[in-house]
Parts: C-alpha cells; structure tokens; sequence
C-alpha cells in the first residue's frame, strides 16, 4: 500500500509540474521574433577576429519551431532524441543540447519569478 500511494503522488506531483509549465508557456506574450529583433547578440566576423570572442550562431525561426515542440513535448532529452532533432535543424547535437539546457533554465527562472510574485500578493500589508 505505501509503494501505491507514493505512485499516485509522484503522479500528482508530474501533473503539477506539467500545469505549472502550460501556464508559463501561455504567460510568454512575447514572441521569438520580437525577442530576436531587440537582442542583437551576434559578433561580427571582423570584431571576432581582432577581440578572440567565438561568434554567436543565432537559431532560425524553423529550427525554433522544431525545437519548441520537441520541448514542450518533454523538455529532457535522451541521446537518440538529440541525434535526430540535430538531423532535422541541421544543427549539431551539442548545439541542441545546450538550447534545450538554455530553455529549461530560462524557464524555471521564470517560473521562480511568477512564485515571487505570488509569495509577495499573499504577505499582509
């Protein structure tokens, strides 16, 4: 009996956890292409050569959208999935990776801003 109830509550807890990251999904009002056009963090081949910094490859619109789904389908991926989704942006697999760590991260800073938000409505004043 204490392995079931531990079971359903892992299952409560998933179901939690899958709401919470619906709810940022649908807060996030700003687009990619907005988010694109105001930070421009690409380096110039000429600037890169005279300063030694490693030029930012930007993601495009097409492989933004693959990758996306692909997360908000399940946001960790195994070796296999990597491979694949690589072969179908044309990116490298380490750069797939490191969107998908960059997104999780981007995520759960925001979903740790909303519960600041919420902590701070609930203090008295």
């Amino acid at each position: 009996m204490h392995v079931h109830s531990r079971e359903k509550g892992l299952v409560f807890a998933l179901e939690l956890i899958t709401i919470e990251l619906t709810i940022c999904w649908m807060q996030d009002e700003v687009t990619y292409e907005q988010k694109r056009s105001a930070t421009p963090q690409h380096v110039s081949p000429e600037d890169a050569s005279i300063s030694g910094k490693k030029r930012l490859r930007r993601t495009k619109q097409e492989e933004f959208d693959v990758l996306e789904a692909h997360f908000r389908e399940n946001p960790f991926l195994n070796s296999a999935e990597k491979e694949k989704l690589a072969k179908d942006t044309g990116m490298t697999p380490k750069a797939v990776r490191q969107w998908f760590s960059n997104r999780r991260r981007r995520l759960k800073r925001k979903a740790a801003g909303q519960d600041e938000i919420e902590e701070a409505l609930k203090r008295p004043t």
